[in-house]
């Protein structure tokens, strides 16, 4: 009885994290498929009476609130995966899209060693500069969130994601903008669109606060094994060992 009971367990633990590992990669999904609509649009500017947004900023700040739901629920390391992932990503993208639209359909030998030579600085200058930040401000927003996690016991996500995302946009704003509009634009007007996007961030992670906190509420109902809780896990194996015994 003893042995089925632990072949029924170890059963429902593989399905279990089976679908919890679902979860997680479609959050996952998201987040990728979210930071290559930014990269496409980033060039677009929304223009204001009172200061200007480059539209990638319009949705990139759902990424923060989404890797805020991946730590809360999945923890640090597999956070700090899916940003990995992400990188990843990027790195195919950016190199797919320089091949495609960077070089001439047809050119000659010194027309296709300045469309190298074009490329080489796309992918040096632009993509480097956007992943370093993109793997720098999600590190820290997820470090940030989880850090508030262990301090005030898992209590208050709606403010401890408010924290993580504006502190971990100033990052990316600042690591990002200073290089991408490098010799494009003077540097008060990329700090005027660093606090055009900063304005718009802080008041978009205030509004994202609640449903993600619902959002987060919901994934942990649905989510055991993959929790970053070891003590949590031990007594659910002990819960479904008396269940499948006594019942």
């Amino acid at each position: 009885m003893y042995s089925l009971a632990s072949k029924n367990i170890d059963e429902f633990a593989v399905n279990q994290v089976n679908k919890e590992y679902q979860i997680y990669f479609m959050f996952v999904v998201f987040i990728i498929s979210l930071q290559l609509i930014c990269n496409t649009i980033e060039p677009i500017i929304f223009n204001f009476n009172a200061f200007q947004l480059p539209a990638s900023a319009v949705f990139y700040v759902l990424s923060f609130a989404i890797c805020d739901i991946i730590t809360e629920n999945f923890g640090f390391k597999l956070a700090v995966r899916a940003t990995i992932l992400n990188v990843v990503a990027q790195l195919i993208y950016c190199g797919i899209a320089a091949i495609v639209f960077l070089v001439p359909k047809e050119y000659q030998t010194a027309q296709a060693a300045e469309s190298f030579q074009f490329i080489f600085r796309f992918l040096s200058y632009e993509l480097w500069s956007s992943i370093f930040a993109l793997l720098v401000s999600m590190i820290t927003n997820d470090y940030i969130i989880n850090r508030l996690k262990l301090l005030f016991l898992g209590r208050g996500f709606w403010w401890r994601t408010i924290v993580s995302t504006v502190l971990g946009e100033i990052v990316m704003l600042n690591l990002d903008y200073n290089v991408t509009f490098l010799g494009h634009k003077s540097l008060s007007q990329v700090q005027y669109l660093i606090f055009g996007a900063m304005t718009y961030k802080v008041v978009a992670a205030f509004i994202l606060a609640f449903p993600a906190a619902l959002l987060s509420s919901y994934v942990s109902q649905k989510v055991y094994f993959l929790k970053p809780n070891m003590n949590q896990k031990t007594h659910l194996m002990a819960e479904l060992k008396n269940a499948i015994l006594f019942r």
